[in-house]
């Protein structure tokens, strides 16, 4: 009897000892899941963290509707405020103006309206933006007019008539040019792009004005290599010191290896001059050319190091067989080039508006 009592206390024994164990392990494990969690997370607020922009349905065409995950994020914006996008997919905007002829007195009107999606090439708050119109025949130019200066803005108003005398010149033989130009800071003219319509073409007497695209003044410009197209939009809030990216979509990709699973992603990266401050990826969208992302990050960037950073955006294709693909790379900041610098400004100008641009994809040399 003495010998089973002993044999049952030591199973009790035992059975206690491994929960106990047991017990031990698991509360280990959540204090150092707890010590993990704040250890990544110290000393970071709401207005911080990275946050989603989820799509309200389909896209139309030129506008993009967000809603903001992060409470702190949809506070601090107004209601119902949607980013201004800048269509600009490689060309370099439109114009909209009117084509009128007197055949009695031999006299073309034109009614400059306004352009949009125009991109500052140097710095937008310093340059100026005005138009020349000419008319020519051939390579001659007939007739040229100066629209008066004005600041640089991506959406300039204009609303002027000019007038130009046709004279002994068959209408059928003339072309209208109007050039887009661009004045720096050290009052160097630089040509944005152009429109070019043949008046032979031209509809005469139209009610409306319409709407042309701008082609680039040489065909340097228009063949800049690019592999697709991302669609990106900035803002900045000086009061929380916050810098935010949002990865919305890209389009038109040029992908190499398709084989397996694979799918593009994007990093983020935030340069001070060639230090990495801060890194950041959104998901992998599987199989597609044209993912759509809606991904968000936010970083902590003061006023005065806001002039110095700068946003290396790499898109890469992450697939199963070996190391990320790179495809191309585009940067923002006011020290680079073209778009990069053009929506940077926009940025700066457009404080707690979120201002999205597409930027042609640079592939990697």
């Amino acid at each position: 009897m003495a010998v089973k009592l002993a044999l049952v206390f030591a199973v009790v024994i035992g059975v206690a000892s491994a929960l106990v164990a047991a017990l031990v392990v698991v509360l280990c494990k959540c204090l150092w899941v707890w010590w993990r969690f704040h250890k990544t997370h110290r000393g970071r607020s709401l207005t911080q963290e990275t946050y989603f922009v989820h799509q309200k349905g389909k896209w139309p065409t030129g506008i993009t509707y967000q809603t903001y995950e992060n409470c702190s994020v949809a506070d601090s914006l107004s209601s119902g405020e949607e980013p201004y996008i800048i269509e600009t997919p490689g060309d370099f905007g439109k114009l909209q103006f009117s084509v009128e002829y007197n055949t009695e007195e031999k006299v073309i009107t034109i009614g400059l309206v306004q352009a949009k999606g125009i991109i500052c090439q140097t710095n937008l708050q310093t340059a100026f933006l005005y138009a020349v119109v000419q008319l020519c025949k051939g390579e001659k130019i007939v007739d040229q007019r100066e629209i008066e200066k004005q600041k640089m803005t991506f959406g300039p108003q204009w609303n002027e008539e000019l007038f130009f005398s046709s004279g002994e010149n068959p209408i059928e033989t003339l072309a209208l040019r109007i050039q887009l130009m661009e004045l720096d800071s050290f009052s160097t003219a630089h040509l944005i792009g152009q429109v070019v319509l043949s008046l032979d073409e031209g509809e005469f007497n139209q009610t409306h004005p319409k709407w042309y695209d701008i082609i680039p003044g040489s065909t340097e410009a228009s063949s800049h290599e690019h592999v697709g197209e991302l669609l990106l939009s900035l803002n900045y809030f000086p009061t929380t010191q916050r810098l935010t990216i949002v990865i919305l979509k890209a389009r038109n990709l040029r992908i190499e290896s398709q084989t397996g699973l694979w799918g593009p992603s994007v990093k983020v990266f935030l340069m001070l001059n060639s230090a990495r401050l801060g890194r950041k990826r959104t998901a992998m969208q599987k199989k597609t050319l044209n993912p759509v992302y809606n991904e968000a990050f936010t970083f902590k960037v003061t006023s005065e190091t806001l002039q110095g950073v700068s946003f290396k955006v790499v898109v890469v294709n992450k697939h199963s067989q070996g190391p990320d693909e790179k495809i191309g790379h585009v940067l923002l900041g006011q020290n680079v080039t073209g778009s990069g610098m053009s929506h940077w400004n926009h940025m700066l100008t457009s404080l707690r508006k979120p201002v999205a641009m597409w930027h042609l994809v640079i592939p990697n040399t």
